[in-house]
């Protein structure tokens, strides 16, 4: 990119005058590929975008950006006989939202094998109509919905109502859990229990962390046939916070044996060329590799060749929620902290469990304004500013059982697709109805990835920032 689009860029603000867009090129301590991202919270982008300082935007349509859309019976599409049909796929059934975001209240919990209509997408939240009658009744998450093939079928089930429409109602005796060491009557929801890594635990015989010269690190076993990196001491210094944070950090560049590179060659005839759009993003993000890790910067813990974080709730918790579900033998073998109840990631310890996709704090001093999952981020690292056992443990584990398993690799290469789809969806949404008269032929190919790499460094369950990042290409 030109010096001059950099700028262009860098002078985006809100409304109320605060910086939208950090440039990795500008890091001062640690170098990162070209990429933006969004260097401000949820709080901050609800006051909008402020169109005059967007270059060629005083013409758009500003509209705002802030939490989920609200859901409240109102009409959402103009052609029910178009309405598509889908099926509820989560065993423990999907909750039925007040609107787009698990901020909103749940109204009732739709039951395996629902068929319900979807009305419209906001990303990984859908607009439903139980009825077929054209009217929204909530949201769901789509990631637990089928496409039913016959789209004229009608609506079933029955609606499962939550008392109060309060999250977090149910009881353990109300749902099944997908882990197979459990029932539903072994566990008791604890929202006070503890949450913390078990630094103690280990997942191969003769599991061991051992420190090198340099504050470099390494993990073996007997069942490691070599001994794995995972990475050294790293800090990064934010000028304009005050602040230093430290962690672990392996990139892609530091020479060290068993990185494991994301090469699209090797999955395009599983899906369809999409990993070849795919790979700018992930160069951009990693180097394309999958062994990448960062746990020294404001987001605690970051890894994969996508670069899931774990501090909001689009990237690294809807991950692990496919990984517990799909590769359960290898989820409890690597993570058995982790379960799922109700379709949603749980924490469970000393016959208690507790619930991970809440809003919440992290544990240590460092603001929080970027953060909207602190429970699961210090579950992997309790202290930004220090390097723990808890980030050295997570990071062993997710190293080995991404060498191992070729199986959790391709569920990153799908699950980054699926994102890359809904990234492209918004941007096709956006051309055709806020931005038809600045893009009156489409974008080319080069563009259209290269916005759909801003949207994916935007998109998040609190934020509808698609048609916004539009605006600001």
């Amino acid at each position: 990119m030109t010096p001059q689009m950099i700028a262009d860029i860098l002078a985006i603000k809100t409304k109320d005058g605060d910086r939208v867009f950090d440039w990795g090129g500008s890091w001062e301590t640690i170098k990162d590929a070209m990429h933006f991202e969004l260097d401000i919270g949820p709080s901050k982008l609800a006051s909008g975008i402020d169109w005059s300082t967007v270059k060629g935007g005083a013409d758009a349509a500003a509209g705002g950006v802030g939490s989920g859309t609200a859901t409240d019976g109102a009409p959402a599409s103009e052609d029910n006989a178009n309405l598509k049909a889908y099926t509820v796929s989560s065993r423990d059934g999907l909750r039925l939202r007040a609107g787009s975001g698990t901020e909103f209240e749940v109204r009732a919990v739709m039951p395996y094998g629902t068929v319900i209509y979807e009305l419209r997408r906001e990303g990984k939240w859908s607009i439903i109509d139980r009825t077929g009658d054209g009217i929204a009744d909530g949201s769901a998450n789509n990631s637990f919905l089928t496409r039913t093939p016959d789209s004229d079928q009608p609506a079933t089930g029955t609606l499962v109502p939550v008392g109060g429409g309060s999250q977090g109602s149910e009881t353990a005796s109300d749902f099944l859990f997908l882990n197979s060491n459990y029932t539903a009557t072994d566990l008791q929801e604890n929202p006070s229990l503890a949450v913390y890594l078990d630094v103690d635990y280990k997942p191969h015989k003769g599991w061991q962390i051992k420190e090198s010269p340099g504050r470099r690190f390494t993990v073996t076993s007997e069942e490691i046939e070599s001994p794995i990196a995972i990475g050294k001491s790293a800090s990064y210094r934010y000028g304009d916070r005050g602040l230093t944070t430290v962690g672990l950090g392996r990139p892609w560049y530091d020479g060290t044996p068993g990185h494991v590179k994301f090469d699209p060659a090797d999955w395009n005839e599983q899906f369809n060329s999409w990993p070849e759009l795919l790979y700018p993003t992930a160069y951009a993000e990693s180097g394309a590799d999958f062994s990448v890790i960062n746990a020294w910067d404001l987001a605690g813990f970051t890894v994969g060749f996508i670069q899931l974080a774990a501090h909001t709730s689009d990237d690294l918790i809807p991950f692990f929620k496919l990984l517990v579900a799909s590769l359960a033998p290898e989820a409890e073998k690597y993570f058995p902290e982790f379960m799922l109840a109700d379709g949603e990631l749980c924490y469970r310890r000393a016959g208690g469990y507790r619930r991970l996709e809440v809003r919440a704090p992290a544990a240590d001093p460092v603001p929080n304004d970027l953060v909207d999952r602190g429970l699961f981020m210090s579950f992997f690292n309790k202290d930004r500013q220090s390097l723990g056992q808890e980030e050295l443990h997570a990071a062993a584990r997710w190293l080995a059982w991404t060498q191992e398993s070729v199986e959790m690799r391709r569920l990153q290469v799908s699950a980054s697709i699926d994102n890359m789809r809904d990234s492209l969806s918004i941007l096709h949404r956006a051309l055709l109805e806020d931005a038809r008269t600045r893009y009156p032929k489409g974008v080319d190919g080069m563009r259209c990835d290269h916005l759909a790499h801003l949207i994916h460094e935007a998109e998040g369950e609190e934020l509808t920032v698609g048609d916004e990042a539009v605006g600001l290409a």
